[in-house]
């Protein structure tokens, strides 16, 4: 017998969504449950929910709850004449009217997911059912019956305007087409970074001459900021190396490195490269060039496991929680388009003192980015 698990208490009367969490881990943890919801309630609304412990109390003017019960359920699929099973979701919604202590149903609804697969390009035949995806369906799904006119307007997309150059050896292997692979990964990064309401503004397209016989991240950075200069906004380099072995640990910091905030970041392609991680796409290297252009702007590594900002490169670690996102929107209407710098440095740190707890980690996100601030564009 299958069982429900309360995983969420959501408050829908607010502009700002409460989201109560009450969640086990089973199949997906409990933090990836989070994101999950954060990013469809974004995404459909225009807000993203405030987060809270079990425990915490409701804000004041609580009326509408919103309960999510999710239990997962085995469903066949046919592939190709072979049989498959899958884990998929099934989530039960009740809407609550909150007076006091009393909560009284008002309607329920059953959203059954399905089973998501996935197959590499590189390996067609390698198929893989993944849990997580069909959660993020089934959640989307589940929220749809909320109205839209009960939060804020969606929010305009802020861009963060970048030069994209690549050095001898990315331009020697993909030859005189590299913009247009770069631009392929671009585009699914800015897909990543939708949930924080910014994207990557391509500018130009360079070239840039990485030392020879060097591996290190680091090193490769100093050297690709030393030959590009400042820059008006961001500047990403890229490289084939170091290319990884079929033992990669998934550590990012091997394939990726920035300036925490800064200017510069640079990613080592890894994807179609012989003798590199069997298990790494394009999607691979977009979500690494999402997560150090998130490091140029101040935002700090997360400990879920699906989350963009983990320091670890696992299967879908591609969800932006709340403080990833509010860091990395603020740091960008900052330094791009706040045309007074007292305001500019004002939400900055308010920000920061929001979703940073070290207070090192403050000054740093407020004063580089502040101190970066090129106003060239309107305010979405």
């Amino acid at each position: 017998m299958i069982t429900g698990v309360p995983l969420l208490l959501l408050s829908i009367a607010q502009a700002e969504p409460v989201v109560l969490v009450r969640c086990e881990a089973r199949v997906a943890p409990c933090e990836a449950a989070q994101s999950i919801v954060w990013g469809a309630l974004l995404r459909q609304v225009g807000v993203g929910p405030l987060l809270l412990d079990d425990g915490d109390d409701l804000p004041a003017g609580t009326q509408d709850v919103l309960t999510l019960d999710l239990a997962w359920v085995t469903r066949p699929v046919d592939l190709a004449g072979e049989s498959w099973v899958g884990l998929v979701p099934m989530i039960t919604a009740i809407e609550y009217r909150v007076s006091g202590s009393r909560w009284d149903p008002v309607r329920t609804w059953d959203t059954l997911g399905s089973v998501a697969l996935y197959a590499m390009r590189s390996r067609p035949d390698d198929v893989f059912t993944l849990p997580q995806i069909a959660l993020e369906e089934a959640v989307v799904r589940a929220l749809e019956p909320l109205p839209r006119a009960r939060v804020l307007p969606v929010r305009q997309v802020a861009l963060v305007p970048v030069v994209i150059a690549a050095d001898d050896d990315y331009r020697a292997a993909y030859g005189p087409t590299w913009p247009q692979v770069m631009r392929a990964r671009v585009d699914l990064a800015n897909e990543l970074l939708a949930p924080a309401g910014i994207a990557l503004d391509v500018r130009a397209w360079s070239a840039w001459t990485s030392p020879e016989g060097v591996d290190d991240m680091s090193e490769l950075l100093d050297a690709f900021a030393a030959e590009l200069g400042t820059p008006e906004g961001l500047a990403l380099g890229v490289t084939l190396r170091p290319q990884l072995a079929r033992s990669w640990q998934g550590e990012l910091d091997d394939i990726g490195r920035a300036y925490r905030p800064g200017q510069h970041a640079i990613v080592a392609d890894q994807a179609g490269i012989p003798g590199s991680d069997p298990y790494w796409d394009a999607l691979g290297d977009a979500s690494a060039l999402a997560h150090e252009v998130l490091h140029t702007l101040g935002v700090p590594h997360q400990a879920a496991s699906n989350a963009l900002m983990s320091p670890r490169r696992q299967w879908l670690t591609t969800h932006v929680d709340r403080s990833s996102a509010e860091l990395a929107r603020i740091a960008t209407l900052a330094r791009f388009y706040e045309p007074d710098q007292q305001r500019a440095t004002d939400a900055l740190a308010r920000t920061a003192e929001a979703f940073l707890a070290d207070p090192d980690a403050q000054v740093q996100y407020v004063t580089q980015n502040a101190e970066r601030a090129r106003p060239a564009a309107t305010a979405p």
